[in-house]
């Protein structure tokens, strides 16, 4: 789905537990809506669009009527996602001339609504009435209308359900045919506490209203139930985003698109009050790894519904952290049990009770692995149609690296300001390091270069008598121009003639974390610093471990840089290395985070969640600014 939001994240009303509040905190100013930019991009994607935000309906209606006017020429449809309150007769009138289905964010009756909160009971009880009747007058005159519906305590508790059952009955009567369940995200301890239904609360709600659809709704039914049961049957088109992979990267089902025209990921993976830019290259890395840890270490191993669930939406990862699985995993089990039952007394076979399951996890991991995300229905029928076929991936020699390495901009105003200098002090750090080399103050080195350098740097190395290795090939991190284009990255090994060594991230990575707690760094010389060393922004290289007298190299790695490097490159790379950052690792994927930017890789299998800090002394300009550190810090407050 492509999102448009002219104003961002910006609303009429707070509601108390809203995941979008980690950015809303943290927002600029709106930009400046573009509408030609907005319909250029829009060309490009070439999908219908929904209007959306925060609150969409903010934005001025004879802007929003150019907007709809071009979709409905262009798609023949229209969408908007709204709380309502603004709904006015003249926006009425534009939702039936071009065609825009209507979707309302409510939790129910004006009393099981005081969640959705506008600064006071009076004023959330003028804002639900406000909803109540745009409800009404859409039904009246005929638009597709949906509703959204995320269940807490407030709405959904053992005592509540029932009420929340008649005015769901009451919105079938208007002529509602589509209600969307959502588990309440919890972003915050606050909402946990004031909000969060318990484990046996929120199964409690969803079978009763599983029940509710069974037994008394006619026309109306709960998306999610129908979603559930067509995902165990194979029939996994047109099933939510949660169900399918999605890469907290790229959000790759979500496309937002912001009103200066800059493309943005789900707010639902924003846990840090961070608008990361959409990665330029899709990922699996989190159902790789979640598919081979333990469910008792957040994972999902040897869960038979793997295949449809995948750990489900990233936004409600356990800690916030999206490497682990959902929450609301032990709630999910539960419903998936239910229909999966239901399924097998009509005499079908659900996939979870498919005797070649595993065959089929292990040809999704294979496609995983090649950076593809197949549906369901498409793995079964390439299972059927190869004789059969299996995955080429051997779990039994071992935990699989997610090992790709991928680095998202903070904002467009970081990278146009760092991009191309840091592209060209990567290629400065990469002669050193040949040199470094030749010097024989290393025995060999891995270093990554633009493909389209690699003669030059190949003709330098054969020059000094090195010897080189191509090991693979990746999407590019840095780039020394503007470009739409795919550009590639070559990473290759550099050594002397009597090296054999191996350059192995690994073993760097787990001295750093060595012992397994979290540490915090402070170095005098910043130039000791490697915690971006992955991306080629450090003299001391990962392998240095490699080395029996490793600390005496550094040393000796740092002076060889400071007689042969420019002041300037050398007090660019020291501020750089200033920065606060902090790498984190679980479940053999590492994140490293700088107000900057955040890059990730595979390392080695870790159970538990391991930190280290650098709090550094520089706050960058164009750093973002966000709730946790390293995107805030009370040291440059």
């Amino acid at each position: 789905m492509i999102e448009v939001r002219p104003y961002g994240v910006k609303c009429n009303i707070r509601c108390k537990y809203c995941y979008q509040e980690n950015e809303r905190n943290y927002e600029g100013a709106i930009p400046k809506i573009d509408l030609d930019l907005l319909k250029n991009k829009l060309i490009n994607l070439d999908q219908p669009f929904s209007l959306f935000g925060g609150e969409p309906l903010l934005m001025p209606i004879n802007e929003i009527e150019k907007l709809f006017k071009w979709g409905y020429k262009r798609f023949g449809v229209n969408q908007v996602q709204s709380n309502g309150i603004l709904i006015s007769d003249e926006h009425v009138d534009l939702f039936k001339r071009y065609n825009v289905k209507v979707g309302i964010s409510v939790d129910g009756p004006l009393e099981l609504n005081h969640a959705r909160w506008a600064g006071s009971l009076e004023k959330t009880d003028k804002a639900s009435i406000k909803t109540h009747q745009a409800i009404e007058k859409l039904c009246d005159e005929g638009i597709f209308t949906s509703i959204i519906l995320t269940l807490h305590k407030n709405n959904a508790s053992p005592n509540l359900l029932n009420k929340l059952s008649d005015w769901i009955l009451n919105l079938e009567e208007k002529g509602i045919t589509m209600v969307r369940l959502h588990l309440l995200e919890v972003d915050s301890l606050i909402v946990r506490e004031q909000l969060a239904l318990t484990e046996s609360e929120s199964i409690e709600a969803l079978l009763h209203f599983q029940k509710l659809e069974q037994n008394h709704l006619k026309t109306l039914t709960f998306d999610i139930f129908q979603e559930i049961e067509k995902l165990l049957l194979v029939d996994d088109d047109n099933t939510g985003c949660v169900w399918h992979a999605c890469d907290p990267l790229t959000t790759n089902a979500v496309q937002g698109l912001e009103g200066n025209g800059y493309l943005s990921n789900c707010g639902r993976s924003n846990k840090d009050g961070v608008g990361f830019l959409k990665n330029k290259d899709i990922g699996y890395d989190r159902y790789i790894s979640l598919y081979q840890t333990p469910q008792e270490e957040n994972g999902c191993k040897d869960c038979r519904f793997f295949l449809i669930c995948k750990g489900q939406c990233p936004g409600t990862s356990i800690n916030g952290d999206w490497r682990n699985r959902s929450e609301h995993c032990e709630i999910w089990k539960e419903v998936f049990e239910v229909i999966e039952q239901k399924i097998q007394f009509s005499g079908q076979l659900p996939i979870s009770q498919h005797l070649k399951r595993k065959e089929l996890e292990n040809l999704n991991l294979s496609h995983w692995m090649k950076q593809k995300n197949v549906l369901l229905k498409d793995l079964v029928k390439e299972w059927k149609e190869q004789e059969n076929i299996v995955g080429n991936i051997n779990l039994n020699e071992g935990f699989i690296n997610p090992s790709k390495l991928r680095l998202s901009w903070a904002s467009k105003a970081a990278q146009e300001k760092y991009e191309h200098a840091l592209y060209s002090l990567v290629q400065r750090i990469n002669n050193f390091k040949i040199n470094a080399v030749y010097k024989k103050i290393l025995d060999t080195v891995s270093i990554r270069i633009p493909l389209e350098k690699l003669n030059e740097y190949s003709s330098k190395i054969k020059d000094l008598g090195l010897n080189s290795n191509a090991i693979d090939l990746t999407k590019n991190l840095f780039s020394s121009k503007t470009s739409n284009e795919t550009q590639l990255d070559i990473n290759l090994q550099v050594s002397n003639s009597q090296s054999d060594k191996n350059s192995n991230i690994d073993d760097n990575f787990n001295k750093l974390l060595s012992p397994k707690q979290e540490k915090v760094f402070d170095y005098e010389n910043q130039l000791f610093n490697i915690l971006l060393a992955p991306i080629g922004l450090s003299v001391i290289p990962w392998d240095l471990t490699n080395y029996k007298d490793s600390d005496d190299t550094s040393t000796k790695l740092i002076e060889f840089f400071m007689i042969n490097e420019s002041e300037e490159n050398i007090q660019f790379l020291k501020s750089i290395l200033s920065w606060p950052i902090e790498l984190s690792c679980l479940h053999g994927i590492a994140e490293c985070k700088t107000p900057i930017f955040k890059f990730t890789f595979g390392t080695e299998y870790t159970s538990t969640l391991i930190k280290q800090k650098h709090y550094g002394k520089v706050w960058p300009d164009k750093g973002a600014n966000g709730l946790r550190f390293p995107f805030r810090n009370t040291r440059f407050n």
